[in-house]
């Protein structure tokens, strides 16, 4: 019986420290969003402290399998909690994709934008000449 407890006890931490994260990873997808990366890197940080006192509790848990039908709840919800985590990781992270493919395209443009400056430049005042780079 202790250890049901003791088990159900660790289980509400997990399941807590999940939400957290959950939470955290809300936060993260907005920072992607608005492209903030100082706050994107303090949630990061964040997000590993709970990572790390998840893996820590984890070690130290009895077998969840002996614990009868409420241990066997918990560790479903802490299931869908942690499906939950995973589909909001992945919307995150295709969202940074997409973000990242902008910004390449922009900094090719910026590039463009280079290179045409540098051909008007080189023009000799009287010759009036026209560069995009292509012909």
């Amino acid at each position: 019986m202790a250890d049901t407890c003791e088990i159900l006890d660790l289980l509400d931490l997990q399941c807590g420290d999940y939400r957290a994260m959950y939470a955290i990873g809300i936060e993260q997808r907005d920072c992607v969003e608005r492209e903030d990366l100082v706050g994107l890197e303090t949630s990061f940080a964040r997000m590993q402290e709970l990572r790390d006192r998840v893996r820590l509790r984890q070690q130290h848990m009895p077998d969840p399998r002996n614990g009868g039908p409420e241990v066997g709840a918990r560790v479903d919800t802490m299931r869908n909690l942690l499906y939950e985590l995973e589909g909001l990781r992945h919307d995150t992270q295709e969202m940074a994709q997409k973000l990242l493919v902008a910004t390449r395209g922009e900094m090719r443009q910026m590039g463009k934008g280079r290179q045409a400056f540098r051909g008007y430049k080189s023009a000799s005042p009287g010759k009036s000449r026209l560069y995009d780079g292509t012909r």
